[in-house]
């Protein structure tokens, strides 16, 4: 992202910062951590901003980190109920696991609807647009969707179970992957990704 946005705007100021990181209390911190030596022309989140569990509180707070004409752009992941995530739900709630896995799928981000989106931030800023977009991914296997999965969805479970859970659970994951996703004539198993874009200004 920061790469891209310096092509696209080669003399402006990028200041990286993580919008959203829990405090001791649990609360997000992300806010005050773009700091206030200058207001911003363009705040920006590429799908980070979903695990934030105080969302409604932390997306208003920006609009006073913008300067007049500025322009928060954010994007979400909104595949909550496929079932690549829906599974995910299904065999942490079902197994030997469960007691540490349910608090983790209780908490796992964002579910939020368009019309909620508009509801919250319509009040506060002045133009808000919103869309969603649907990405069709090929891969090449079920082995490369779990090691997708792997390496994004599935980390805070995992990082939760010992050795041997850990081998149960993506055995039993990549099954029910298989009963989801049968392959198409091609052999590709086909993901749906959608993604929530939201573009807000005072």
């Amino acid at each position: 992202m920061r790469a891209l946005l310096a092509r696209r705007f080669p003399d402006a100021e990028i200041e990286t910062v993580n919008l959203w990181e829990p405090t001791s209390s649990g609360e997000s911190s992300g806010g005050g951590r773009l700091g206030a030596k200058r207001p911003f022309d363009l705040i920006c989140s590429n799908g980070s901003l979903e695990m934030a569990p105080s969302l409604p509180q932390l997306l208003p707070t920006l609009i006073g980190k913008l300067a007049a004409g500025g322009c928060l752009a954010v994007e979400f992941p909104n595949d909550l109920y496929e079932p690549t995530r829906a599974l995910t739900r299904m065999i942490a709630a079902d197994g030997p696991w469960a007691k540490t896995l349910l608090p983790i799928a209780k908490t796992r981000p964002f579910n939020e609807t368009m019309e909620g989106l508009y509801a919250l931030l319509s009040p506060i800023f002045g133009a808000v647009d919103i869309w969603e977009a649907t990405y069709l991914h090929a891969m090449a296997s079920i082995a490369a969707v779990v090691r997708w999965m792997e390496a994004t969805r599935l980390q805070a479970f995992l990082s939760a179970l010992n050795d041997v859970d850990r081998r149960i659970f993506l055995e039993r994951y990549a099954a029910e992957l298989r009963e989801a996703y049968p392959a198409s004539p091609d052999g590709a198993i086909l993901l749906r990704s959608r993604r929530l874009f939201v573009v807000a200004q005072p």
